[in-house]
């Protein structure tokens, strides 16, 4: 009875999974023009999400959210004007600054009270940094909530390691070689750690879910 009991709920979270997949792709293809990197970039999100936060020991359950939630984490973008999302090179003060509405655009989208709050930690504090230098709270450390945490470095990973209308892939050896200098600063340096043992696992979901 409890096999079958945990395979009907593991099915409801698949079912749910799909869900909330479709219902993000949807939503950014409507900003976005139905840009199948972005959809692509969100899986392989998801994918990465669930691993670190099994091998980081949270639950099973948590690192199943983790797997449904962590897709949201750039919804706001929607609200976000595309001459600033598509722009080729670096944006001025003032686009970075359009930009970051995101996040507070992303939270009020999902801001219903029967949204998993682990939903709304990813999509409002992601962009937060471990010493305090993130936005849109300035949060620090352990007050970062975990699934943030979470979603930040594989977000980061796998941004660097694919192109984009605004930059050039980098090399997975150079990408982490930043992330390293991210460590303690911008990344929980603990978390971090963890990571780089995924390495391989991530990078068979970079095959899986290929551009």
């Amino acid at each position: 009875r409890e096999i079958h009991l945990t395979s009907l709920v593991d099915e409801k979270t698949r079912s749910i999974e799909r869900l909330t997949m479709a219902m993000v792709n949807s939503l950014e293809n409507a900003s976005l023009f139905r840009d199948e990197l972005t959809g692509r970039h969100n899986r392989r999100v998801g994918g990465y999400a669930e691993l670190l936060a099994r091998l980081y020991g949270c639950d099973h359950h948590f690192a199943q959210l983790m797997r449904l939630y962590a897709p949201l984490h750039d919804i706001g973008k929607i609200g976000i004007s595309q001459d600033i999302l598509w722009k080729p090179g670096r944006l001025d003060e003032q686009e970075y600054a359009a930009m970051k509405q995101h996040v507070a655009i992303g939270h009020q989208m999902i801001a219903d009270d029967e949204i998993d709050p682990i939903a709304k930690r990813i999509v409002l504090y992601h962009h937060e940094k471990w010493n305090g230098t993130g936005y849109p709270r300035e949060i620090k450390g352990e007050e970062i909530p975990i699934a943030a945490r979470i979603t930040s470095i594989v977000d980061i990973y796998d941004a660097l390691v694919h192109e984009r209308v605004y930059k050039k892939a980098m090399s997975e050896k150079d990408a982490i070689a930043l992330m390293a200098s991210m460590a303690g600063s911008h990344l929980d340096p603990a978390l971090f750690e963890v990571f780089l043992g995924l390495l391989p696992v991530m990078r068979r979901i970079r095959t899986e879910v290929h551009e």
